[in-house]
């Protein structure tokens, strides 16, 4: 179950040295601020130090963007948020159009000062940052528990084309809400944007809220034949066996889940069946070696299940 996405600062700078040497940016860097900046993302990942001395030397050529990039260093190297913050700052006044985005991160994820994260990614959406708003939709899903300003949040950056949100939007109608009606209309509008959870998360909608077991089959098998969702076939197994008790087909599916996808819940199922002879002979053989495999792969059933068979065995 995602339960956020994480909206973290992660100021990707591309490296773009391998064209040119960097004796020749290090000539140019004195006056010329693009090559300073260069060379700051260029040694980001792997001398700080340098990396430091480069945007420094751009920002005191006048370019914001290395502002900001002094307040990465600090930030995600140094670990010294005041310094992170005061340089975010200077580039937000020197009009950088990222640095509000920045400030509102570091808030929220590394100092949980809520109402400065609030503060910041509301000024990032007015300076026209589309992740702003589904930021916004997140912290006051996840953090500050309002869910009216949530969906209001996310309805603007869906409106934004931000289309995770509409995939936001029906995880908290039906989690937080269980609003299923509009679950179902906002799963329904995220997978038909092409979001990739969204057929499964219908599929549960329809399995746990709606008990319709056909229409979850249904998108449990889009989600597994569209989008290679591998939780796909335990889930189908899991119907089958439980609900519709058609045991054939949830040996079917266990056995695609445990053979292509290892999952060793569907092991413990297969078990279960040749333990019970459900669709199967009955084998305790065969049955204890399953578990003894899927108990190797950590499965919690598996273990209390073999527990149980040696107490009877001990009877």
């Amino acid at each position: 179950m995602i339960k956020r996405i994480l909206f973290t600062l992660t100021l990707v700078f591309n490296c773009v040295c391998h064209a040119e040497n960097i004796g020749d940016l290090e000539k140019k860097a004195k006056s010329d601020s693009e090559a300073a900046y260069k060379l700051g993302e260029h040694y980001l990942s792997y001398d700080q130090n340098r990396a430091f001395q480069w945007f420094k030397q751009c920002y005191e050529l006048g370019d914001r963007r290395c502002a900001r990039g002094l307040g990465v260093i600090y930030e995600m190297y140094r670990k010294d948020y005041p310094k992170a913050i005061e340089w975010y700052e200077i580039a937000y006044k020197m009009k950088d159009d990222e640095a509000a985005y920045s400030l509102a991160a570091l808030y929220e994820d590394r100092l949980q000062d809520y109402p400065n994260a609030k503060k910041w990614y509301e000024i990032a959406h007015k300076m026209g940052d589309k992740s702003a708003a589904y930021a916004l939709g997140l912290l006051y899903d996840d953090i500050l528990k309002d869910y009216p300003k949530a969906i209001e949040w996310y309805e603007t950056s869906f409106s934004q084309g931000f289309i995770d949100a509409a995939y936001a939007l029906g995880l908290l109608y039906k989690q937080q809400l269980k609003d299923y009606p509009n679950a179902k209309k906002w799963f329904e509008i995220a997978h038909n944007r092409k979001n990739t959870e969204a057929a499964f998360s219908l599929g549960l909608l329809y399995y746990d809220a709606f008990k319709d077991y056909s229409k979850a089959i249904e998108w449990f098998k889009i989600a597994y034949n569209e989008n290679k969702d591998k939780k796909a076939p335990h889930a189908l197994g899991v119907i089958y066996i439980e609900k519709l008790k058609d045991y054939p087909k949830a040996l079917e599916w266990f056995q695609i889940s445990y053979d292509k996808h290892k999952h060793y819940g569907s092991l413990c199922w297969i078990a279960e069946m040749y333990r019970d002879g459900l669709g199967v002979k009955k084998d305790l053989v065969k049955a204890r070696s399953l578990f003894e495999q899927a108990a190797k792969g950590g499965s919690e059933e598996a273990k209390e299940a073999l527990a149980a068979l040696d107490r009877n065995q001990a009877k």
